[in-house]
């Protein structure tokens, strides 16, 4: 996932802030995509043309970025000639580039600094045409769509600026020149293909503009790219050869392992809800919405909190209370009067409050923002046996912090750019969570070299992928687990049964990358493994230049603009708190922060809700009946009150006890409310299943669905 970010050196003598179009250098950037199953390889191009009349010493440019792609093979065309990267350690890489450039000549460097791609091109010519192109590669998750009942793998990348919140103490990212979209002057352009795809879901392109899984965009895109593949079938496993390795990837379906497996009882459950100002509208309304539908998903029994956090944090009940009618209600009650206003993202200090002092099963995070100590909260978590499942909601969280707390610690990560998909998001996540999954994982394999960490756990509702490099030759893979009672599960996985790929390096591309970031590789194979690829890892760089000729030297910069789009802003509460690349048209509103000394009484005190609901059932539509009528089950998973039920589902004929009313009541959300209300009714169904024997549950279900 991409964000287009150029920005400049601050070092240069002399910039050119680009009021005059014509004196920036890049004209055309385009993307081809490609994605296959849950791989994705992109070209992208970018055109330069310097209109000065003499030569441009330096143009740089940003590319936030999801550092699991992997790219390869970077090439510059100008003049008639051709220049292939190579692939070296940074420093070395940046010592050439900086002496080909004091040399004027033209030459290329292109790095990773923490999740941000730098592209450095020095000495271009007055009047020259330059075109670079380079290759990457996406390994992407795969997903089960509970509501279409298909796997998925969604590809996506914002193409405006989004701000980067830093913590006190930390970096700030360069503040970029921002222009509107509209006047930008280079083009943009993506043609997008996905053969052997089921069906696209994109909100960027109409339906009736897509061909064969394929389509083109030439204009300005106003919203961010997303597309959702869906896959006709399960995702292949891949055996790919290059001249002397082989590349072993095998994807393990634990949809099919665990769908008789039975719910963890009693887990521990902490809700991180982020607050700050940038949550404010409708992030934070659809927020409340899923705590709503977790909230009801917690087994009866459990122990659960809720610590909201910002530049602050504030724990509800102080530390885990059990689950039952009276802490759910006050639960509900604190859902209903959260905002977003508790100021920037600190994220780090609520995890060490939680891992440390509550110490949870299990930690679900909901946050919609990006950070720049993405390391230094990596670094912590993973020493903690809780497992995080992370939901990013919008287009402002950060792809790196979402999926590298859930990855760290045996959790599962989602992300939510379209608010119509959070349903489905949170019954994967509250699936995986408090349904056991294949746990105390081992692996047993003669494919070669593990390319990624040992995975603690296998999950329900995602295809956990195993990649191996090794030499060529027919090779095999033990995936052994425990599930909840102790059942010892082996998965085989042959390689002579893997669809075959033949020379392609995409598969050894995005292992290698992968490796490397997880530190599964030392920086000495990793840099090993780049040079054998000519790839790009956060311990290498690619680098190129002509030393065929030399230019005549220029001392002119060109700081080249990016698109920008209103965002919500990013507040802070604390006059030290920094705050990077917080940009917002409107103006900056500054809120107070609640002091260690009243938040205790303000948590405990009984909170306003947000937003009374007063629509009689006359005026309602399924989904807002759907979600009262959840809000009116009790924490063991019946429904008591029968003459609100009654009222609330226009209910002709008489409930004569709560367990006829709860049967009706599981009717009628399976036959009326979409899935994100199955855990409700799965958990109701367990009650009614312990009161009655199986004779009167099958007649009180039958009955119940007559009447539904």
């Amino acid at each position: 996932m991409l964000v287009f970010l150029i920005t400049y050196l601050s070092s240069l003598p002399i910039r050119i802030e680009c009021e005059e179009p014509n004196l920036v250098p890049l004209k055309r950037m385009e993307l081809d995509i490609q994605v296959y199953e849950g791989s994705s390889q992109t070209l992208f191009t970018l055109e330069y043309h310097n209109s000065l009349t003499s030569t441009l010493k330096e143009a740089k440019l940003i590319l936030p970025f999801d550092t699991s792609f992997a790219i390869s093979d970077v090439i510059l065309k100008y003049q008639g000639k051709v220049f292939m990267s190579s692939a070296f350690d940074k420093t070395t890489s940046k010592t050439i580039y900086e002496e080909h450039k004091s040399q004027n000549e033209t030459s290329l460097l292109v790095s990773r600094e923490g999740d941000m791609l730098s592209i450095m091109l020095a000495t271009i010519p007055s009047g020259i045409d330059l075109e670079i192109k380079f290759t990457m590669f996406g390994q992407h998750s795969i997903r089960f769509d509970s509501i279409k009942e298909e796997f998925f793998t969604e590809y996506g990348f914002p193409v405006t600026f989004i701000p980067r919140y830093s913590p006190i103490g930390s970096s700030i990212p360069e503040q970029p020149e921002l222009q509107n979209q509209k006047t930008i002057p280079y083009d943009f352009g993506i043609r997008f293909k996905a053969p052997g795809a089921s069906h696209l879901d994109t909100k960027n392109v109409d339906d009736s503009f897509i061909t064969d899984n394929s389509f083109s965009i030439f204009k300005p895109i106003e919203k961010d790219f997303i597309v959702r593949v869906y896959h006709k079938s399960v995702p292949s496993n891949f055996v790919e050869e290059t001249k002397d390795t082989q590349c072993v990837t095998f994807n393990v379906n634990g949809l099919n392992l665990l769908k008789e497996s039975k719910q963890k009882s009693n887990p521990s459950i902490v809700f991180l809800v982020d607050r700050s100002g940038s949550m404010e509208g409708d992030p934070i309304t659809n927020v409340r919405k899923a705590l709503e539908v977790f909230l009801h998903s917690v087994p009866d029994g459990s122990t659960f909190d809720i610590v909201g956090f910002g530049s602050s944090y504030q724990s509800l009940f102080k530390s885990q209370r059990t689950y039952n009618d009276n802490t759910l209600s006050h639960a509900k009650s604190y859902i209903e009067g959260i905002r977003a206003n508790l100021g920037g993202t600190e994220i780090l200090e609520p995890l060490k409050y939680i891992l440390t002092e509550q110490k949870p099963d299990v930690l679900f995070l909901l946050t919609d923002g990006a950070v720049s100590n993405n390391e230094e909260i990596l670094s912590f978590v993973q020493n903690y046996p809780t497992r995080i499942f992370t939901l990013g909601i919008g287009l402002y969280s950060s792809i790196d912090l979402v999926r590298g707390l859930a990855s760290k610690t045996g959790g599962i990560y989602e992300f939510v750019r379209n608010m119509d998909d959070i349903d489905s998001a949170v019954v994967r996540l509250l699936t995986d969570a408090i349904n056991p999954a294949l746990s105390m994982v081992t692996i047993d394999t003669d494919c070669g070299e593990s390319m990624q960490r040992i995975p603690c756990i296998i999950p329900r509702n995602s295809l956990t992928t195993l990649s191996f490099i090794g030499p060529k030759k027919q090779c095999s893979v033990k995936v052994s687990g425990k599930t909840e009672d102790q059942t010892i599960l082996d998965i085989i996985f042959d390689s002579s049964t893997a669809q075959q790929l033949g020379s392609s390096k995409h598969h050894h591309c995005t292992s290698i990358v992968r490796a490397a970031n997880e530190d599964v590789i030392t920086q000495e194979k990793a840099v090993q493994y780049a040079k054998a690829f000519n790839l790009l890892t956060k311990h290498t760089s690619l680098v190129l230049f002509d030393e065929t000729k030399k230019h005549q030297g220029g001392d002119i910069s060109i700081k080249i603009p990016i698109p920008y789009r209103d965002v919500p802003e990013m507040v802070f509460a604390a006059p030290n708190m920094a705050l990077g690349h917080a940009y917002s048209k409107s103006s900056r509103k500054l809120h107070r922060s609640i002091s260690a000394d009243n938040m205790a009484d303000q948590m405990n005190a009984p909170v306003q809700p947000a937003e009374p609901q007063t629509a009689s059932v006359s005026t309602t539509n399924h989904e807002d009946i759907c979600l009262k009528l959840s809000k009116l089950q009790k924490s063991n998973g019946i429904w008591k009150d029968i003459k609100e039920i009654e009222t609330l589902l226009s209910i002709a004929f008489s409930i004569k006890d709560e367990n006829e009313l709860t049967a009706y009541a599981i009717e009628f959300l399976k036959k009326n409310c979409s899935s994100k209300y199955s855990l409700i009714t799965e958990k109701a169904v367990k009650t009614l299943i312990k009161s009655l024997d199986k004779t009167q549950y099958e007649e009180l279900s039958k009955w119940a669905l007559g009447r539904v």
